[in-house]
């Protein structure tokens, strides 16, 4: 399927470009980045790794039509190996596409067809809008696979916009998904935003059937069931920055307590006037499932807190915690940055409980049980 949708997308970018002229309408561009983590304990625990993402960027203007076409095509190719004890060494390596997708724009209208990046909402940490990608905020390269699909946006001249996509082919669980997707059947979903005030709301919506065949003891029913998402955000400047950002997940057939999710964030920000400015943000998260959509007592919640202080032009102080109200456990990293040129170095320190529950930040999970110290270093070109 994944080999089927590639070829589809490569056909879809080479024929648009035989009917379009430029002088030149391919650029390249590529991060690689390698990395060690290391665990206080056990003593000779060891993760290490290396990434390259190479990028083809084709573009070129449509005089006929006063648009642009431009597609992109990028891959990932990742290679690991770590131990827990210094004596077995367990090594794996991929090679998948990240991103391959061709575009038509023109002055109020996108259109973007095959694996893509698709994100949205105002919450910058704790996203209960994060439907659709996996992007951990301790990560510094900011990393997510993206989804097979098609999406078109249009931009009204009051600068609100619509969005609507059609999604097809995407199995495994996306975040805050139970179930992996029934890909005989397509995703739907859009989205409205507009200025509000000073700032803007956005509402969305996505209807997917789910399959729960695999999950097991945790639901009641097993098999083909109808899930529709509905999520209502807002930002707006008052002083300091304040948005909110909610998401309603229903299941229309009973599966137990998992038929409704609701997810709440409310959050600020602020740079204080010290030194050379340290920017603060708060982020705090009510999450709730239940068998009833009016039954709120299946409660949890995290709190989440940002800050960034840069000292001269390159080098960046930061550091974000998290912490699980039921479990009072609490999640922390320490970190600086230093860039020159193409390069940047990565130096983070971090501090978590050895039992990971964090409902988000999948990606970085696994490396960052208990105590440890990764470097990374990372070259754009």
């Amino acid at each position: 399927m994944i080999r089927l949708r590639t070829q589809i997308c490569l056909l879809f970018c080479c024929v648009a470009s035989v009917f379009v002229h430029a002088e030149n309408p391919l650029s390249t561009k590529g991060q690689a980045s390698v990395w060690i983590n290391t665990p206080f304990y056990p003593d000779l625990a060891l993760w290490s790794g290396i990434r390259y993402i190479p990028t083809l960027h084709f573009t070129t203007p449509l005089v006929s039509t006063n648009g642009k076409f431009d597609a992109e095509v990028s891959v990932n190719a990742l290679a690991t190996l770590h131990t827990t004890d210094g004596t077995v060494w367990q090594s794996d390596a991929s090679l998948k596409p990240y991103r391959l997708w061709g575009r038509y724009t023109t002055n109020q209208l996108e259109l973007r067809l095959g694996l893509q990046k698709l994100n949205f909402g105002s919450a910058t940490i704790l996203r209960p809008l994060m439907w659709f990608d996996k992007v951990d905020p301790r990560d510094p390269l900011q990393l997510t696979d993206g989804v097979w699909g098609l999406l078109g946006r249009y931009y009204f001249l009051d600068n609100s916009n619509i969005w609507l996509w059609v999604l097809h082919g995407n199995k495994t669980a996306k975040m805050w998904e139970i179930g992996d997707t029934y890909t005989h059947r397509p995703e739907v979903g859009g989205r409205y935003q507009r200025k509000v005030g000073n700032g803007e709301m956005g509402a969305s919506y996505h209807h997917r059937i789910a399959n729960t065949s695999m999950l097991g003891d945790a639901v009641q029913y097993h098999g083909l069931v109808p899930e529709n998402r509905i999520g209502i955000d807002g930002r707006w400047d008052a002083g300091c920055g304040i948005w909110f950002e909610t998401s309603y997940i229903q299941k229309n057939r009973n599966i137990g307590l998992l038929t409704h999710q609701t997810h709440v964030t409310v959050g600020a920000d602020y740079t204080f006037a010290v030194g050379n400015g340290l920017a603060c943000s708060l982020e705090q998260l009510l999450l709730s499932h239940s068998e009833k959509w009016e039954d709120f007592t299946t409660l949890d919640s995290f709190s989440a807190l940002t800050a960034s202080y840069p000292i001269g032009l390159s080098t960046t102080l930061g550091g974000i915690c998290y912490y699980h109200f039921s479990q009072h456990t609490l999640y922390s990293m320490a970190t600086v940055t230093h860039q020159w040129g193409n390069f940047s170095l990565h130096g983070m320190l971090y501090h978590n409980p050895s039992q990971y529950q964090m409902p988000f930040g999948a990606a970085a999970s696994n490396q960052f049980v208990g105590s440890g110290i990764q470097l990374m270093l990372v070259y754009t070109h």
